[in-house]
């Protein structure tokens, strides 16, 4: 039996990206595309480079993470800054212009 908090966490990812289709109702080119950057992504990754966590950063997803994580501690984390941790630049692989999730699409 997986970990509770795992479950919880997995279920509710689920049930969010579900929520997710049903209010941009992708088409099937959208949905491939979308998937094909995913995986493009993965494979960028290396044991000393992971680019789900640069894109979590560019997207703010961290930040807001660790703010939510330690609300109980707001001294901790009240001077979050509302920015990426590290701005892209014109050598990362997948953020050549656009914005970072379209940049694969060529915007």
């Amino acid at each position: 039996m997986p970990d509770p908090r795992l479950r919880q966490i997995m279920q509710s990812l689920i049930t969010h990206l579900h929520a997710f289709i049903r209010d941009i109702e992708p088409t099937e080119q959208e949905w491939i595309t979308a998937i094909e950057w995913l995986t493009r992504t993965g494979k960028l990754s290396t044991d000393k480079r992971q680019e789900f966590i640069l894109a979590s950063d560019v997207h703010h997803t961290e930040s807001r993470r660790s703010v939510s994580a330690h609300a109980a501690q707001p001294s901790t984390f009240g001077s979050l800054p509302h920015q990426p941790t590290r701005k892209p630049t014109r050598h990362d692989p997948i953020f050549h212009g656009g914005t970072f999730a379209f940049s694969y699409l060529g915007s």
